[in-house]
């Protein structure tokens, strides 16, 4: 995951040609119990993490899911 306001959406996929993106604020991963920490990497400054609140760190699928549903399309790729 990425912070949108340190990257673009060209950059977040640029060693993903394939792939496809979505976005979700943190708002919405708090408002489902996750924890959102920065998490940069030297090559990704703009690198993130969704944590759960169990021990292993974890979402629930419950909570990934209800994310998931909130989240929208930035690019679409077709197969």
């Amino acid at each position: 995951m990425d912070i949108a306001s340190l990257t673009t959406p060209e950059a977040v996929l640029s060693n993903y040609p394939h792939h496809s993106l979505i976005e979700f604020t943190a708002g919405i991963a708090r408002k489902e119990g996750g924890i959102v920490v920065r998490d940069p990497l030297p090559d990704n400054p703009s690198h993130a993490l969704v944590c759960g609140k169990n021990p292993e760190g974890r979402l629930t699928k419950s909570q990934a899911k209800k994310i998931q549903q909130s989240s929208m399309w930035v690019i679409l790729k077709t197969p």
